[in-house]
């Protein structure tokens, strides 16, 4: 009776220590691999966009002065890119296609990963409104950088709209003969002139927006360099549960 004892007692403890392995070997994996905040793709293409958007503002910028839209308004030599208008439009016409690859595949992403949806929605007009009063407040919390408030989601997709809008109204002002029918829409290329600048302005004011809440809030920085922290896959927890 000793005997078969100590054989149940060493075969007990044999089986715990493989459930605790096989646990180990299920948990850790996943916790390990989890993707980060911000993947490499979406890494290359802020910082590819961050260069191409300098490049086409500075250069609009000198294409402005040539002829502007609002009378005695003039932007600096130093702010623009190019001396003159030739040089302006050569700039803006190579960032332009730059622009449009990186944002076609980024849009394309974000779609097909579901990261718009994950980031961006849903919207609440409540939560907008309690954000922009915790902000005038100076109440705003940075402890979770994974989850984007209110205000902030609301900004991506006013930019991304933005973006599409300023290619659009800049093909009308490119080729306004070969898109006649869209200038048309557009009310015209003088219209389409304004609507362009329109979208300047509002990038422009993004980029101060999202550059005073990056100093703000270094980690941030941070997280778009080294690609933050990392995420706990949606299904980790069933996962556990389960086992």
């Amino acid at each position: 009776m000793g005997g078969k004892l100590a054989d149940r007692r060493s075969l007990m403890r044999v089986s715990m220590r493989h459930v605790k392995t096989k646990t180990l070997a299920v948990e850790t994996p996943s916790v390990r691999t989890g993707r980060r905040l911000h993947p490499w793709p979406i890494r290359i293409m802020h910082w590819v966009n961050a260069v191409v958007m300098l490049i086409m503002i500075t250069s609009g910028w000198g294409i402005y002065d040539d002829d502007v839209i609002i009378r005695g308004f003039h932007f600096g030599s130093s702010w623009r890119l190019g001396d003159w208008a030739a040089w302006s439009l050569n700039w803006h016409f190579a960032g332009m296609w730059f622009l449009v690859i990186n944002g076609l595949i980024y849009l394309a992403y974000g779609f097909a990963s579901g990261r718009f949806r994950e980031k961006l929605l849903p919207i609440r007009p409540t939560e907008v409104v309690q954000t922009v009063i915790d902000t005038l407040h100076f109440k705003i919390a940075h402890q979770d950088i994974t989850v984007y408030n209110a205000v902030q989601k609301l900004l991506y997709i006013i930019v991304i709209l933005a973006g599409i809008s300023q290619v659009i109204t800049g093909m009308a002002i490119w080729k306004p003969v070969q898109f006649s029918e869209l200038v048309w829409l557009l009310g015209g290329f003088q219209t389409a002139r304004v609507l362009h600048f329109a979208g300047m302005a509002v990038i422009v004011g993004f980029l101060i927006v999202h550059v005073a809440l990056t100093l703000l809030v270094p980690k941030t920085l941070w997280a778009m360099i080294a690609g933050g922290p990392r995420l706990k896959p949606s299904g980790h927890a069933k996962q556990s549960h389960v086992a």
